[in-house]
């Protein structure tokens, strides 16, 4: 999948929202569907990357792991910028 092929959102945060909400789902519809093997599976990442040396769960964690660490840092921004008097 391409920048451009993503279907990205509209302007208004419900719309972000919504469609944060519809990729957590898929995503854990995705995860649901794993069975042992795929998860032994090492993954098919691009030539010359460390994601082609792992299996599929390793690659599942460090997803989830940056989700949460990348998530974490765009949920202090309110707190920031209410910190530093802006809106």
């Amino acid at each position: 999948m391409t920048l451009d092929q993503i279907p990205w959102p509209g302007l208004t945060a419900a719309e972000g929202l919504a469609w944060i909400d519809r990729a957590y789902a898929d995503w854990c519809t995705g995860l649901d569907s794993t069975d042992d093997t795929l998860l032994s599976t090492r993954s098919e990442g691009p030539p010359r990357t460390l994601d082609g040396r792992y299996p599929f769960a390793d690659v599942i964690l460090h997803v989830n792991r940056e989700v949460i660490h990348h998530g974490a840092g765009v949920a202090l921004l309110p707190d920031l910028h209410r910190a530093l008097g802006r809106r």
